[in-house]
């Protein structure tokens, strides 16, 4: 069996286009995006510092180039973020803002209310106390009656409570015993005995006074005058005398002072100013209802020296007990 030889064409292929070689994908550039805020209801109270929190938009992939979370203080770009004012979670945290203030308010209302109390304490503490009237008898002041023989009212010799009076001096004292009255009457008044100093020409002080009416006729005056004649044989060696009169109380069983006239012998008074002062400061008794005193500390006392050479604190609460002055 004879083969015949086979002819091969050779075969012409047309060039095929090759690929250039692989290139690396490009590399992933997100988009910028801008923080996002997160927000939720307004804060009980004052915002805060913001807490750790993620800054990356929902969804976003950390594993990608440039795309790792933004915790703690870093945005998704690897930047340190500006620390901000972040409104609390919604959930716990406002809870504990309305559980602190709530706590907070309560303590400060107790804070406030103890506060207010102990205030109130100290102020009652410090408030001074009118003094309690005083047993004038026991504690050696002597008063006086009127012409019927029935005594003054404790509290309303000249009718009223606590009456305004005025000490006045004739035009025959000099200025030294006008110096003497001023400074006892000062002295009284300041320790709220409702009297006034009155000048030779009968001017006062009106302020002085407690519920003195602007025309004067509820103003009771006491005149003092000095007298350079020989004292009278009752009172030789006596620094004063005074005569007054008086008109039957409501009650019937108390008179009231209507007038008051006291004279000083300026022969036994003789140029001391510690008796002038004693003198005065009879006068003013006798003008609030008291004639004197019989101990010895007073300075109301019958035989002057020169201590005290003032109203004693006693003294002046017999003053205001007599008067009414005591509240």
């Amino acid at each position: 069996m004879t083969y015949a030889p086979q002819t091969y064409a050779p075969q012409t292929h047309a060039p095929q286009p090759v690929a250039p070689p692989a290139q690396a994908a490009p590399e992933y550039v997100p988009e910028p995006i801008a923080p996002t805020v997160i927000t939720g209801p307004e804060p009980a109270g004052p915002a805060v510092m913001g807490q750790p929190t993620d800054l990356a938009p929902s969804g976003y992939d950390p594993s990608r180039p440039g795309g790792g979370g933004g915790r703690h203080g870093v945005d998704q770009w690897g930047n340190l973020a500006t620390p901000r004012l972040v409104s609390p979670p919604p959930t716990s945290h406002r809870s504990t803002f309305v559980v602190v203030g709530v706590a907070v308010a309560v303590v400060v209302v107790l804070a406030g209310f103890l506060t207010v109390r102990a205030h109130s304490s100290e102020t009652a503490a410090a408030a001074p106390q009118p003094p309690a009237p005083m047993n004038l008898a026991a504690a050696g002041y002597s008063t006086f009656g009127g012409p019927r023989g029935l005594p003054l009212a404790v509290g309303t010799p000249w009718g009223v409570r606590c009456a305004p009076v005025v000490l006045s001096l004739d035009v025959n004292a000099s200025a030294d015993y006008i110096a003497a009255a001023s400074e006892v009457v000062d002295q009284a008044n300041g320790a709220g005995v409702n009297v006034a100093f009155g000048d030779t020409g009968g001017s006062y002080d009106a302020s002085k006074l407690v519920g003195a009416k602007d025309d004067g006729s509820n103003v009771n005056h006491a005149v003092v005058r000095i007298s350079t004649a020989a004292p009278p044989q009752d009172a030789a060696r006596a620094l004063k005398s005074f005569a007054w009169n008086a008109s039957l109380a409501a009650d019937g069983q108390h008179e009231y002072l209507t007038k008051v006239v006291v004279t000083i012998y300026d022969r036994n008074a003789g140029d001391s100013d510690v008796h002038r002062r004693a003198a005065m400061r009879g006068a003013l008794a006798v003008a609030q209802g008291i004639s004197g005193s019989s101990k010895p500390g007073s300075g109301l006392y019958s035989r002057v020296s020169k201590e005290p050479d003032i109203f004693t604190d006693n003294d002046l609460l017999a003053l205001r007990t007599m008067s009414g002055c005591t509240s």
